[in-house]
């Protein structure tokens, strides 16, 4: 998954996203390290995460940044 695939995906889902079934840790690392860029994008605030071992999931509480123009 790509940062802007989850960043829909946190969109979807009113920032609260458990993605399951993940192929492994490192996949399941990578999606935590996509939302701390997307934090600090100014696009979401990463409120929790959570790398869950079996089945292996990530469990993401964010919310969402609205920038006024």
């Amino acid at each position: 998954m790509n940062k802007y695939d989850l960043f829909n995906q946190i969109v979807l889902n009113n920032g609260n996203v458990r993605l399951s079934p993940i192929s492994s840790k490192d996949e399941a690392e990578n999606l935590v390290f996509l939302a701390h860029q997307l934090e600090r994008e100014g696009k979401i605030s990463l409120l929790k995460f959570c790398i869950e071992k079996d089945p292996i999931a990530v469990s993401l509480k964010t919310k969402l940044i609205i920038k006024a123009n």
